[in-house]
């Protein structure tokens, strides 16, 4: 008779866990955007000088944003659905995110989950992924020309 209540709180918990798994892809890409959006402008610069990368930031944050939402897109596949939790994997063409979607929320477990900083991404990588972005959406490309 003890374990009836025991069994009780475990079917709610499990029940609560199915109902609130994150298992589609569109909520994933808008909540690591976001995610990615907020680490871009927010960590130390390693060159250059910080006003100029704040004002680079407030320009080019929503621009970047639609790429990395753009890539994010084409480079994540379905997530592996297992009832309770969902993984998530994007292999970007530098990096890859992984993620487990667990009660309505998402755990970051992959080591390359953070942007690296606005001004360094857009002097090394930001021009190389836009030019990639647009290969695979070829009509963006067309025209812009």
């Amino acid at each position: 008779m003890k374990r009836v209540p025991s069994l009780v709180a475990i079917g709610v918990i499990l029940a609560v866990l199915v109902s609130t798994n994150p298992y589609r892809k569109e909520t994933y890409i808008s909540h690591t955007t976001t995610r990615i959006q907020t680490n871009l402008c927010n960590q130390e610069v390693q060159q250059g000088d910080r006003a100029s990368c704040e004002q680079l930031c407030k320009v080019l944050s929503p621009v970047t944003v639609q790429v990395l939402r753009g890539l994010l897109y084409a480079y994540t596949p379905p997530p592996r659905n297992y009832v309770l939790f969902s993984v998530f994997t994007s292999e970007l063409p530098e990096s890859e995110l992984q993620a487990i979607g667990v009660a309505g929320h998402y755990i970051y477990i992959s080591q390359e989950s953070t942007a690296p900083n606005l001004c360094d991404f857009f002097e090394s990588d930001l021009i190389a992924l836009v030019d990639q972005a647009l290969r695979v959406h070829g009509s963006l490309r067309n025209s812009c020309n």
